[in-house]
């Protein structure tokens, strides 16, 4: 079921349930100040990439 208030498809929301699951795991692993900068980067980058497949739905016209 898609999310009005988010914007995000079913899919979309897994992905972002699954990344907030796996962040807390990394964090769980004591991992080094230099590895868990780089998690943090890229799990952003994913949710990034996520934001804008709905804000290109949103605004097709400006977002492709």
């Amino acid at each position: 079921m898609d999310d009005p208030d988010s914007g995000l498809n079913e899919q979309e929301l897994l992905i972002m349930d699954m990344l907030v699951r796996a962040w807390a795991l990394f964090v769980a692993l004591n991992p080094s100040k230099d590895d868990l900068d780089d998690a943090r980067f890229h799990i952003h980058a994913i949710q990034n990439i996520i934001a804008q497949r709905a804000i290109a739905r949103w605004h097709p016209k400006y977002w492709r």
